[in-house]
């Protein structure tokens, strides 16, 4: 069967002890950098130009939060007159 678009292969989502332990994983992979990270940047002096570029790309996926393109999320014509002029008043006030 095909993928479509907005129907789930797995409606229920990852499993729970999944979800429980990646906090700890994030942690544990965290304190072995840190702790090794000088090792790191010394093994990168030693690459070539080009894979050090590689390095430094695929680590930015890691530091910038990835662009994801959005349709609005608010539809004025659903919306009353007077809910209009509260959202004014809301947007005039902050």
């Amino acid at each position: 069967m095909p993928f479509q678009k907005g129907i789930s292969g797995n409606p229920e989502g990852r499993p729970k002890s999944i979800r429980e332990h990646q906090d700890d994983i994030r942690t544990m992979l965290y304190e072995f950098i840190k702790a090794n990270f000088s090792e790191v940047l010394t093994d990168i002096d030693t690459l070539n130009v080009k894979d050090r570029l590689r390095v430094f790309i695929q680590l930015l996926k890691h530091t910038e939060p990835r662009y994801t393109e959005r349709p609005p999320q608010l539809n004025l014509d659903n919306l009353s007159e007077e809910q209009v002029d509260d959202m004014i008043k809301r947007i005039h006030n902050q």
